[in-house]
């Protein structure tokens, strides 16, 4: 047959061979043009009369060729032994070898193989399906006598007599493994498209692996993910049928002919009758709406992103963000892709800020809409792609011989990189400081609120320390950006050394001073706390901090352009305050804690101290403070102690009228009488006589 010679093995391939090494596969971008693939191998090999047995022996016999094209022919016609042993079929028989998608960069047939492989699995389901329909047909005639075979489509009618080989149940379950099977291998090729072929072939590869997967969710009853993936063909189809390289020639006409008769004869009617069967299911017209909106949100989404995306290649190849600012130094950017990257990220930069405006915020990130927190993360994601994008540049340099022209290459490289991660690094730091400030105003507002218990005040503290711990690692990778001299020497202080110590340096080496002032302050309150109870660590750390803050005022007074620079020497003036209050606190708690170790060790004061009673009666005793006493200090006691007072007098005067002279004698015989009685019991009774 001629037609099945027409897109042979001996395909061009993508390096001249499949030949071994673990080196990196250059990208193909093969095109292979798959539903024009399969309408003429369908078309010349049977299903014009829907003769699916003679389609699946054209597929297997394609394969087979495929297989055993001289560039692959050691890589998909033979496998490796399993186990040490050989399988069945002798040396000679096929065995199925994993590879990575990156494989199909060598040869077109790796993408071709997954596809054949599907149509086969699929035409093989619905041959079955046909020959099981026909036999329940046949069944329904002849209810009353044994079937007998039939011709049908070139094949033979299934024997519903024979339990053993042709049970429904069997037929249904073979048909819907065989189905199973092809969506399976339709998924394999959509990801060997995405990682070896062009654009439009990779568009082609999904819409036809939702068809199939849609095929499945279709026999098996799930009409739910069946109007998903056949709502998601119909899109691809459109996508396929508007995408376009601006030249109406015949072959362009007919591709949008083709897709959009597809979607619209074939896919369209199946995405219906999954909706009917919804509906009869009980499910609610609204949702199915919102699927439907669903599908058409995704569908205007796909749109909106491929607008974008060639709105900012327009930008960038016109001369956008040619140039970027880092360091006081102007850095060209030539790279193209990167241009596209840092567009990008600016766009999102812009729309996080915008929608932050919207709600109060800055630049979002930490608030509870899941639209500011999307987009951060996307803008975080799109800085990544940047800094990946940069150091791919600058690694190229690096391989490079050493020369002026090279130098000042690799020099504009290394600034790109530290210009992407500054900007990264920047934006997570200010959302942790907003997440600090908000910390701050509750502590501030539980401050106003006189409490005994302490404990709020403790987790607020130690969730600062934390954040500052993040905030300082951030700022000493700020400190360590390229481009500000020689090296960079990051000491105790986290401070850049170089022969070359601009603006950008004293600002970073202030932050990472300022940060350590009040990451020391925190720790140290939550060393005074009374569940550690350290105070001597915690006049430490604070003399560690008072120390960290005059430093960093002093750089923040000499930085002249800092963002913030006054708001921050501001903050440390105000911390200087608190270090004082925080030392005289400690000290204190340092003294109550010797001085309640010491009354303790007297018994004769342990009534007395920690009693429980209010200060004022224990003006003279040094206990618990309501910084480091556990419990807390009692100032007054509400509601008052009860005391002794004396009874009134009358009472015992009423009480002696009624009462007159007991007879002496009479008492002693009674006291007499009841002692005998007590102790004359018993075996051992004698020895309480006497």
């Amino acid at each position: 047959m001629p037609a099945e010679d027409k897109t042979n093995g001996g395909a061009v391939t993508a390096d001249g061979g499949a030949g071994e090494g673990s080196e990196k596969i250059p990208r193909s971008d093969h095109s292979v043009p798959i539903h024009s693939l399969i309408e003429s191998s369908q078309s010349a090999h049977g299903l014009r009369h829907s003769d699916y047995a003679q389609y699946r022996s054209y597929c297997s016999r394609r394969l087979s060729r495929l297989r055993h094209a001289k560039d692959v022919r050691k890589e998909l016609s033979h496998g490796g032994k399993s186990g040490g042993q050989q399988k069945r079929g002798g040396r000679h028989a096929y065995q199925p070898r994993a590879f990575d998608p990156e494989e199909s960069n060598r040869h077109v047939n790796y993408v071709l193989v997954s596809l054949y492989q599907a149509e086969r699995a699929w035409s093989q389901s619905m041959e079955i399906k046909a020959l099981y329909d026909a036999a329940r047909e046949e069944a329904k005639k002849s209810s009353s006598s044994r079937p007998k075979k039939k011709k049908i489509g070139g094949g033979t009618a299934v024997d519903l007599g024979d339990k053993k080989r042709s049970a429904p149940s069997k037929i249904r379950s073979h048909q819907l493994r065989r189905l199973r099977r092809a969506a399976s291998f339709a998924s394999e090729l959509e990801g060997l498209a995405a990682a070896s072929c062009d654009g439009p072939s990779a568009l082609e590869a999904r819409a036809y692996a939702s068809w199939m997967r849609g095929n499945l969710a279709l026999e098996t009853g799930d009409w739910a993910a069946g109007a998903r993936e056949y709502g998601a063909a119909i899109r691809l189809c459109g996508e396929l049928e508007e995408a376009s390289d601006g030249v109406e020639k015949r072959e362009e006409l007919e591709r949008r002919d083709y897709f959009h008769a597809r979607a619209e004869h074939v896919i369209e009617p199946l995405l219906r009758y999954c909706r009917y069967e919804m509906q009869e299911g009980g499910m609610d017209q609204s949702d199915i709406l919102a699927l439907k909106d669903a599908e058409q949100s995704l569908q205007l989404k796909s749109k909106l992103d491929a607008l974008r995306a060639e709105r900012l290649r327009t930008q960038a190849s016109g001369g956008g963000m040619s140039t970027v600012s880092f360091r006081g130094r102007d850095v060209p950017v030539e790279n193209e892709a990167l241009r596209v990257a840092l567009l990008e990220a600016a766009d999102l930069k812009a729309e996080l800020k915008k929608n932050s405006s919207q709600e109060g915020s800055e630049e979002g990130g930490n608030n509870d809409n899941n639209d500011s927190d999307t987009k951060f993360l996307s803008l975080l994601s799109g800085y990544d792609v940047a800094a990946a994008v940069a150091s791919e540049d600058l690694s190229e340099y690096e391989g490079m011989k050493a020369g002026p022209a090279v130098n000042a290459r690799r020099r504009d490289a290394e600034l790109l990189v530290g210009y992407v991660k500054y900007q990264k690094l920047r934006l997570l730091m200010r959302r942790n400081e907003r997440m600090v400030d908000e910390l701050r105003e509750k502590e501030r507002a539980a401050k106003k609120v006189c409490s005994g218990d302490r404990t709020d005040d403790i987790k607020r503290a130690e969730e600062i320390a934390h954040l500052y711990d993040a905030l300082l690692q951030d700022a000493r990778a700020v400190a360590a950006l390229p481009g500000g001299g020689q090296g960079g020497n990051n000491g105790d202080d986290g401070a850049v050394g170089g022969d070359e110590e601009d603006e950008f340096a004293l600002e970073a080496d202030a932050d990472v001073l300022r940060i350590r002032a009040l990451r020391s302050y925190y720790v140290a309150r939550l060393y005074a706390s009374p569940s550690v109870g350290k105070h001597a660590e915690a006049a430490a750390l604070l003399r560690l901090s008072k120390s960290l803050s005059a430093r960093a005022a002093e750089e923040i007074a000499a930085c002249q352009d800092m963002e913030d620079g006054g708001s921050r020497a501001e903050a440390m003036d105000e911390l200087g305050g608190a270090i004082e209050a925080e030392t005289c606190r400690a000290a204190a708690g340092a003294f109550l804690a010797k001085t309640r170790a010491g009354a303790q060790s007297h018994p004769s004061s342990r009534s007395v101290v920690g009693g429980g009673s209010g200060f004022l009666r224990r003006l003279d005793d040094f206990d618990a403070s309501a910084s480091c006493g556990d419990p807390p200090a009692c100032l007054v006691d509400a509601p008052p102690l009860p005391e002794p007072i004396p009874c009134r007098p009358t009472f015992f005067d009423v009480a002696l009228n009624h009462l007159g002279e007991f007879p002496l004698d009479d008492l002693t015989t009674h006291v007499g009488t009841h002692r005998q009685k007590k102790g004359g019991g018993g075996l051992l009774g004698w020895f309480s006589r006497g």
